[in-house]
């Protein structure tokens, strides 16, 4: 993976796994919509998607993102 970009070039043909789990701390709001999501990216196509999205919070909230593609 070149990490300046993001970018993973496949060194040989085959299937490959991607997994990335994050927690996303959202903070107390009353009437604001916060929202954070993650792209799988295939030659610039969207081939995977995870998003996580919290309102209204009495108190700072923890959500827990996942994506997984193989």
């Amino acid at each position: 993976m070149d990490l300046p970009s993001g970018k993973f070039t496949a060194p040989r043909p085959g299937i490959y796994f991607f997994s990335f789990s994050g927690l996303v701390q959202f903070p107390e709001s009353s009437t604001l919509v916060f929202s954070y999501g993650a792209r799988l990216l295939l030659n610039g196509k969207e081939v995977g998607r995870g998003w996580v999205e919290e309102a209204n919070t009495k108190s700072t909230q923890n959500s827990p993102l996942t994506l997984q593609s193989t």
